[in-house]
Order: structure tokens, then sequence, then C-alpha cells
């Protein structure tokens, strides 16, 4: 674990080490990752894109895309540059302050409409802080609040 500290006017910053596990290929920067449950690994803090039976172990955001077997850090708290909102399948509005939850599937990203109830994540979650209208497709949200400690 890597902990920025507040000397140079920027927010605390928390990032995690994972290992990547997850058979489908890379974790891809930007998309939501969590460490296996499932004793996948026993070393390097295995990690794999969200599905349901993963959620408990939300990590936080990739930082860079990781190939498998590879290691890599994820923004555990703190802000996050850029997040994957997955595809809504109508136009809405996400508004600052709005919390997003994760997707089931590789690759889906996060998303404000229905998802996974906080209590099954332990109340970690990424706050969306700006406003955004996300259309019928897939799309990338700026600045977001990771707390998945």
């Amino acid at each position: 674990m890597i902990i920025k500290k507040n000397n140079d006017r920027t927010a605390e910053l928390v990032l995690v080490a994972f290992r990547n596990v997850d058979g489908a290929g890379s974790l891809t920067a930007n998309l939501p990752s969590c460490y296996t449950v499932d004793g996948n690994s026993a070393t390097g803090f295995p990690a794999i894109h969200s599905r349901t039976a993963a959620f408990p172990g939300f990590g936080g955001l990739v930082r860079t895309s990781v190939a498998i077997n590879g290691y890599g850090l994820a923004t555990a708290w703190g802000n996050h540059i850029s997040v994957l909102i997955s595809n809504e399948g109508s136009s809405i509005t996400i508004t600052a302050g709005d919390v997003l939850t994760l997707v089931n599937g590789t690759g889906l990203g996060m998303s404000s409409v229905g998802g996974v109830t906080l209590s099954f994540l332990n109340g970690k979650t990424v706050v969306q802080t700006t406003t955004l209208t996300v259309s019928a497709a897939s799309q990338y949200a700026d600045n977001v609040f990771v707390r998945a400690l």
C-alpha cells in the first residue's frame, strides 16, 4: 500500500498493489478491480475484473492497464482521473455526489443505476464529483472519488 500524504496541496491518495489473475486478459485502466475471494492465488494480491462473486473484494480503480499475471496499482482512496460508466440503455444524468456501483462483467465499469447494493460492498464506493449526462453508450466520466478501503 502506498499512501501519499497531504503535504503538497493535493488530496490524500492511497494506492494498493495487485496481481492480475483474470483469465479474460488484461485489467484495463480506469475499470474496477476486485481481489479474489476464491483462493485463486496465495501470492501477489490476486485481482480480477468485477464479477458478482468478487464484489466484496472491490479494491479500487486500476491506474494503468496490466497484462495477465502482471502487477499493478489501483486507486483505493482518493481522486481518480476517470472511470468507465456502463451502458445505461438510455440517456441519464449523473450529478455530483451520486454513488457509482459495480456492474457484473468484464469491462463494464460502474453504474449509478441498479448495480450492487452498498451493504454488499461493505461501504466501498466510487463517488461522481461532477455532473455528467450519460448517453445510451458506455462512456468515461472524469474526476471521481474512490472509497475502497
